[in-house]
């Protein structure tokens, strides 16, 4: 990412759970845009461990999209890379603003990142509720729960009325296919590709 910021070049990037994997499963237009990405990350640790089972891909842990955030952004604070932040609502980029300059001195967002990315020459990061964790909307679940992938009842905890369709119905789903992949009874073929880009891990 920091590359494609100093060279000025598109560069599409995502981090997905459960329930971002499910949508592009679900979504055939939606799966070809993210298997367009020239990044996805596994922002939960169910979707580590099938990428592990699945493909050996020998990943130690997951790839947390709002802990990337962080990353990239005190990276591009490091290097003095302008960073633009788009998403949530101005009550919380004010909020993440002021905690990130206080830090730092410094299935929508993968939509409008897939759709950007050809028009402006910067890396684009899809992040999800990061803002939210960052500007201290959102509280963090506790380390146990992160590392044994329990952050799904942590968020359901915290917002049922919103999130309870994501858990309880797509999780179940994923674990359905996952098991179906396993046994070879389910391909894990992609949708047709938004680009020639192939992706080393098809959703």
């Amino acid at each position: 990412m920091l590359a494609a910021a100093r060279n000025r070049r598109p560069f599409a990037v995502t981090a997905l759970a459960v329930h971002g994997v499910m949508t592009g499963v679900l979504d055939r237009e939606h799966g070809a845009r993210l298997n367009s990405f020239d990044l996805v990350t596994p922002d939960g640790q169910p979707v580590r461990w099938a990428l592990n089972v699945l493909h050996g891909a020998g990943l130690t842990d997951r790839v947390c999209g709002p802990t990337l955030t962080l990353h990239v952004l005190r990276a591009a604070a490091d290097e003095g890379l302008p960073v633009y932040l788009y998403g949530s609502t101005e009550q919380t980029l004010d909020r993440l603003m002021l905690n990130l300059q206080n830090t730092l001195g410094c299935p929508r967002q993968e939509t409008f990142v897939h759709a950007m990315r050809p028009l402006l020459p910067m890396p684009l990061l899809a992040v999800g509720a990061a803002f939210d964790y960052h500007a201290g909307i959102l509280r963090r679940p506790p380390l146990w729960m992160q590392k044994h992938g329990w952050e799904w009842l942590w968020r359901l905890g915290l917002e049922p009325a919103r999130l309870w369709r994501r858990y309880l119905i797509l999780n179940p789903h994923y674990l359905l296919i996952l098991m179906a992949q396993w046994a070879r009874l389910r391909p894990a073929t992609p949708p047709p590709p938004a680009t020639d880009r192939p992706a080393e891990f098809p959703v």
